[in-house]
């Protein structure tokens, strides 16, 4: 974590900022970094708070301040510890913006006594650069008062210490503004104006010095009846005669050649960029070489150019730029570019050599004992830049590139992305004006996601609504469809498809076409696989080809094996792509994601032959050595699936193949429905069921028996009843014999939740016809579970003993991870109900381990919860609680709210035996809420125990009442 004093008080966790709380509750984490490492007392606290008139709780407030901070502080480590003597936070080195303030002047205060000016200067701008504003702002109480003055002290002497510095380097014009502004906001200050005074003479205004000392003497006689000090009088006298020594560095800068300022100029609305910027310049000031990488109109040399000016006053012998046409046909000619630098600096034509290697060796010379920093804007490849580095230490060169491979010994290299959401929204801001994006905070955001968070887009389309005052921006972000943003993203000679093409224009026939074809699939990425899939190669070419694309940035490879576009690119290559070359390639991926999804399937249900009865896919799919890196697969391309489902379903026109094996596609998925999850599921089953024609009873089956688990895992039971009701009606029509048999398992379980038990154990035992007949020994495994688990519900929890042990024998045979773990949960579930607690206990155990190796995380999450069910009939409420907490976290992160509710009683019912009545009524609020708002059974029965509060009956239903969860 990190913590910003500097400023308003603000903390840093994984690099998002956290919410710290009240100004109260600021105050106190302020107080407590102030002190960084030792103990604050209570007292301490209240009086930093309030002062001489604390509120009658002021002590027991100030401990719940400290509770809550510690609770925010203390997520990845111990860092706010209670000591004898107080409260005491321990943030670790540099993680306190003043921390590193102080070092920082520290540091530059020892390099001005040592001689060493350039360096004072750094560490003194490294200082300044940590505030944000007002130190402490908006935060309350004499603590906060009393330490916001001090801080704003010691800021104002730390700008007076770089200004001082600055003077003495030679840089009197550019500190004439800072001075000026300084002595505006604190006319008081008589070294201030002194050194005014001092930076307008060596500018050779000497009569706006002579004039800065008369107004200073007039404010003094006129506002405090004094007459300005000695050390101010004697800079004014020695300025009228003239003294030598004031000009030492103006008369030396006047024996100096010409010396070369070619920097552009820098962007005045330069927005966000910090760390980077901030890497710039530290690696620049120490005479390093820098490579900014990146796509086309990420702003490279807007970075680039910013932190350029930011250094340049420790270049003083210069700066050199020029743009090396690298993304374009026509590159700059190194010999040219040469020939150009040595003019700069002060080589005349008789003396300029005209071959490649004479022009760089000469110029190594001139540079040697320099300090020169160089900008080489917009770089092809390392053969461009080589012949125009320096050989010697001092000087400093920035290279910028949209090429990632450029390999320059030593250098620093640094990839710029698209701007982050908060940063882009404050380019346009800059842009636009604060006033009008304010207003319209919704569409600015939705607008800066359609620009694809891209600065030159995002300038592009800010300019034209800037000139446009009279638009809002709604009707711009509306305006910009998918394949419209892209062409209207443009003003003048700039537009992003121009910067776009200038890299494209570069490409090979082989990597123009892998460029065009990996935009054919929605999704967030693909894999390397699917990848070399869709273009027809194998996984070796493929990789040579997309590696060969992230290196020229038209492709971003977030993690090994895996690739994804820019938005904009996505659409620029979509716009170079015919239909007649996207359908077959769609096709084939699709294909793959089907094979793949087979293999999956057999190691998830390997007793179920429902591959059988699935098209054969026209390509060989991924390999998988058992369950677990089946699901795994599933899990890291869940976005990406559901994406080409969604897109085959929608498509305007609709091949009606792909949407067949889309279909099949998600039935083959069935078993990982928790690594897709249903909510992530639901568009593209409703868009399945409008795409799929009724006249095809088998795929409208198997649609709307894909509808009714999603209608259901969303806890919308009559909705999945009438989509599996209706599946039933098109298998029978179709003879789809096993997806008729999987329906009824999901009829089975509408049925168990809303208790309807009887109707629930027809529906299994049909299903354990279908599937005995059709030889799905896994399916016939889990309908048995489910069978017990109604038993169980149903109060006969010592018959359904022998049923579970049955269908864990089924499920051994055919070795189906998911089944055994299931009825094995079940077998806990039956046991506990019977009041065989210990060994119920062991079974849950068993589960736990077995689920936890599968990454079963659903079967994880009720495994604990029930353990700690049991382990409360065991009298063993501490231990109970533990994996209950345990349960309640492990449901949340999963999206499960019929478990959480669940897991919530769990907690509910050791909180009552360990005597905690109030968390626990608030337990059982929470469940009711759910369990309400899903409408089911339970929800009565939680009502029922939250009224009276005794402690939870953990004895009769399995659909959650402290019994088994109605999944099946």
């Amino acid at each position: 974590m990190r913590f910003e004093i500097l400023g308003p008080v603000r903390a840093w966790g994984n690099g998002a900022e956290i919410e710290i709380g009240s100004p109260q509750q600021r105050v106190v984490l302020a107080m407590l970094l102030f002190d960084a490492g030792r103990p604050v007392t209570v007292d301490r606290l209240v009086d930093g708070l309030w002062g001489e008139s604390p509120p009658k709780r002021a002590a027991q407030v100030t401990r719940t301040y400290v509770s809550r901070l510690r609770k925010i502080v203390n997520a990845d480590r111990k860092l706010l510890v209670t000591e004898v003597s107080g409260y005491a936070l321990h943030p670790g080195d540099d993680a306190i913006d003043l921390t590193a303030f102080e070092s920082a002047s520290a540091a530059a205060e020892d390099a001005r006594t040592r001689g060493d000016l350039t360096c004072a200067d750094q560490l003194l701008g490294q200082a300044l650069s940590l505030w944000r504003g007002e130190p402490l702002a908006g935060l309350p109480g004499p603590w906060a008062e009393s330490n916001r003055a001090d801080l704003v002290e010691r800021r104002l002497t730390t700008r007076q210490a770089r200004c001082e510095v600055g003077l003495e380097l030679g840089r009197h014009v550019q500190e004439v503004a800072e001075l000026t502004e300084l002595c505006r906001v604190h006319p008081y200050r008589e070294r201030l104006r002194e050194l005014l005074m001092l930076a307008l003479h060596r500018c050779g205004r000497t009569a706006e010095a002579l004039g800065v000392f008369a107004d200073t003497r007039k404010l003094f006689d006129d506002e405090l009846g004094i007459v300005p000090g000695r050390e101010l009088s004697t800079m004014h006298d020695r300025i009228l005669q003239d003294d030598p020594e004031l000009l030492l560095w103006s008369r030396t800068a006047n024996r100096i050649t010409l010396v070369p300022a070619q920097l552009p100029a820098d962007t005045r609305d330069f927005t966000g960029r910090a760390e980077m910027v901030g890497t710039l310049v530290a690696a620049l000031g120490k005479g390093g070489t820098v490579v900014v990488s990146g796509m086309g109109g990420v702003g490279k040399t807007t970075l680039a150019v910013h932190a350029a000016q930011l250094v340049r006053a420790e270049f003083g012998d210069g700066q050199l730029f020029v743009n090396l046409r690298g993304a374009g046909s026509d590159l700059a000619d190194p010999v040219a570019v040469l020939g150009a630098f040595l003019t700069a600096l002060g080589v005349a034509d008789p003396a300029m050599p005209t071959g490649l290697v004479e022009r760089a060796a000469l110029y190594r010379t001139m540079l040697a004992g320099r300090r020169v920093l160089v900008l080489l804007d917009n770089a092809r490849d390392a053969a461009q830049v080589q012949p125009l580095l320096h050989g010697t230490t001092g000087s400093a060169v920035l290279v910028t590139s949209r090429a990632r491979h450029i390999v320059i010994e030593g250098a620093v290299h640094v990839h710029l992305d698209v701007m982050p959401p908060d940063e882009a929204l404050l380019l346009l801001r800059g842009v636009v004006g604060a006033k009008r994006v304010d207003a319209e905070r919704e569409a600015a955001a939705k607008l800066i996601a359609t620009c694809g968070l891209l600065p030159l887009a995002i300038r592009m389309v800010g300019s034209r609504l800037a000139a446009r005052p009279g638009w809002s921006i709604l009707d711009v972000t509306e305006q910009l469809s998918d394949n419209q943003r892209i062409m209207a993203l443009g003003t003048g000679d700039v537009a992003v498809v121009s910067a776009f093409e200038l890299s494209y224009r570069q490409l090979t026939v082989e990597q123009a076409r892998a460029f065009r074809l990996l935009a054919v699939a929605d999704g967030p990425d693909i894999s390397l696989e699917a990848g070399a899939a869709l273009l027809g190669v194998d996984s070796h070419a493929a990789q040579v080809l997309l590696e060969s694309l992230v290196d020229v940035s038209l492709l971003d490879s977030p993690t090994y094996g895996r690739y994804r576009y820019h938005g904009l690119l996505r659409t620029f290559a979509r716009l170079r792509l015919p239909d007649c070359e996207a359908r077959p390639v769609f096709r084939r991926l699709l294909d793959y994601y089907l094979a793949t999804g087979c293999t999956a399937f057999q190691l998830a249900v390997p007793g179920d032959p429902v591959t059988e009865v699935v098209d054969p896919p026209q390509c060989h799919g991924g390999w998988m050595p058992d369950f677990a890196h089946a699901a795994s697969w599933v899990a890291a391309n869940a976005d990406n699936l559901v994406a080409v489902v969604c897109q085959a379903a929608t498509a305007t026109q609709p091949d009606p193949m792909a949407v067949t094996v889309a279909v099949q596609l998600l039935v083959v998925l069935c078993p990982f429905n928790q690594q897709l999850r249903h909510v992530r599921l639901e568009p593209a089953v409703m868009a399945l069921c409008r795409a799929v024609s009724e006249d095809d009873h088998r795929l409208a089956g198997r649609v709307y028996f894909l509808r009714s688990m999603v209608e259901l895992g969303l806890g919308r039971p009559a909705d999945a009843e009438a989509a599996a009701r209706q599946a039933i009606v098109w298998c029978r029509a179709g003879g789809d014999a096993t997806v008729h048999c999987q329906v009824l398992n999901v009829l089975g379980r509408i049925n168990r939740r809303r208790r309807h038990f009887e109707e629930a154990l027809d529906c299994y035992r049909q299903s354990i016809e279908f599937a005995r007949t059709a030889g799905h020994r896994s399916v016939e495994a889990l309908t048995m579970a489910n069978i017990a688990a109604v038993l169980v519900d149903r109060g006969d929890a010592a018959d359904a003993v022998p049923v579970c042990e049955s269908a864990m024998l089924t499920a051994t045979d055919v070795d189906d991870v998911n089944a055994i773990v299931y009825a094995r949960y079940t077998l806990g579930v039956a046991l506990q109900q019977s009041g065989r607690y210990a060994e119920a206990a062991d079974a849950h155990r068993q589960c736990l381990r077995a689920s936890d190796a599968a990454g079963l995380m659903v079967w994880e999450a009720h495994s604990l919860y029930q353990l700690a069910n049991s382990l409360l009939h065991l009298e063993q409420p501490a231990a109970a609680g533990r994996y209950a907490e345990r349960a309640l976290i492990l449901c949340r992160d999963i999206g499960d709210q019929v478990a959480e509710a669940h897991a919530l009683t769990s907690v509910a019912a050791a909180l009552t035996q360990t005597g905690d009545a109030d968390r626990a009524r608030f337990c059982l609020q929470s469940a009711y809420q759910i369990f309400r708002g899903l409408g089911m059974p339970a929800a009565e029965d939680t009502l029922r125990r939250l009224r009276d509060l005794a402690p939870v009956s953990l004895g009769r239903s399995a659909d959650g009442t402290g019994g088994s969860v109605a999944l099946g």
